[in-house]
């Protein structure tokens, strides 16, 4: 859906960027790995240097970072993503970079600003991240594109456009129809009453299906992650690695109201784990009383985590 300033005027908008991981193909230091980590341009200016987020030893560094930033189009188009490579005794290394034209995605008809989620949810870890919601989204793609504004039926499960129906995911049904009534209790107060949930669900199942329903030409982008293959630009043919990560676009005239997704990788935590062992069945004995005949064995029990075998234990023998 184009999304056009119709005097000619800069746009500014907002960009949240989220690094998730990359892939490096090949060793930067002398032990074999690298020390990576994230800068961002504009064109080619450099608006974020986030050396000291670095990670060490790695060729599959695990970043977990959102960077948010404002760009103002036609100025700024280009937006860089540059991983590099630390050094303490030298300068530091351009490892590769992927580019993202941000003035291509905003007027793009595929509304490829902020993926479409598989689900509205107006708070939690889904919380809805569009400053739009689906219902909005829908009628203003219906205007744009000279469609009737959508009916719902009076259930709000379903809606028509065009004589084609849209059905809302059972799962939003299931989830509302099966709670309990402190679970809507609280869904009324914090998020929205139950009727508007399975009312933006419905939109929502419309926007995901307009490409395959109404406008083959004009699919919408859903929500994904964006594994973008990276270059350096001394040796423009040769793949040096991949990045997992994905952008949202938003007008500075509506900005988001809502914090970035946290991305941040979990810690890792101790725990002590207590194992009882009860009883064995089937064993096969392979020991022989020689007195009374009866079948023997002794045996114990080992145990360890996978992938940390030397820190096995085992139990006591038990002689029979």
């Amino acid at each position: 859906m184009l999304q056009f300033d119709f005097n000619q005027n800069p746009i500014t908008l907002k960009c949240r960027l989220y690094i998730i991981k990359a892939f490096l193909f090949r060793a930067w230091d002398a032990s074999g790995k690298a020390d990576p980590y994230i800068k961002i341009l504009l064109n080619s200016d450099i608006i974020i240097d986030d050396v000291n987020s670095r990670l060490y030893n790695t060729l599959e560094p695990v970043f977990g970072k959102s960077y948010e930033f404002e760009v103002t189009i036609p100025q700024q188009t280009i937006l860089r993503v540059q991983v590099w490579d630390w050094d303490l005794a030298s300068s530091n290394d351009s490892v590769a970079e992927t580019s993202i034209d941000i003035e291509n995605r905003w007027f793009s008809c595929h509304r490829a600003t902020c993926g479409l989620q598989k689900r509205y949810d107006s708070a939690g870890y889904n919380v809805w991240r569009d400053t739009k919601k689906p219902l909005i989204i829908l009628t203003e793609l219906c205007r744009a594109t000279n469609l009737n504004l959508p009916v719902y039926s009076t259930d709000f499960r379903s809606l028509a456009i065009r004589d084609i129906r849209f059905n809302c995911d059972p799962e939003c049904i299931e989830f509302v129809t099966r709670g309990t009534s402190n679970e809507m209790s609280h869904r009324k107060v914090y998020h929205e009453s139950p009727e508007e949930y399975i009312r933006q669900n419905t939109a929502l199942a419309a926007l995901h299906a307009w490409g395959r329903k109404i406008n083959p030409e004009g699919a919408l982008v859903s929500e994904h992650i964006e594994c973008r293959s990276i270059f350096n630009p001394n040796f423009p043919d040769i793949e040096q690695g991949k990045l997992e990560m994905w952008l949202d676009i938003f007008s500075m005239s509506r900005p988001p109201s809502s914090a970035p997704v946290d991305i941040t990788p979990l810690k890792p935590m101790p725990f002590q784990l207590r194992l009882t062992i009860w009883n064995t069945t089937d064993v096969e004995l392979n020991d022989e009383n020689f007195v009374t005949g009866e079948k023997t064995s002794d045996i114990y029990v080992k145990a360890w985590v996978l992938g940390e075998k030397d820190d096995g234990q085992q139990t006591d023998v038990h002689y029979r």
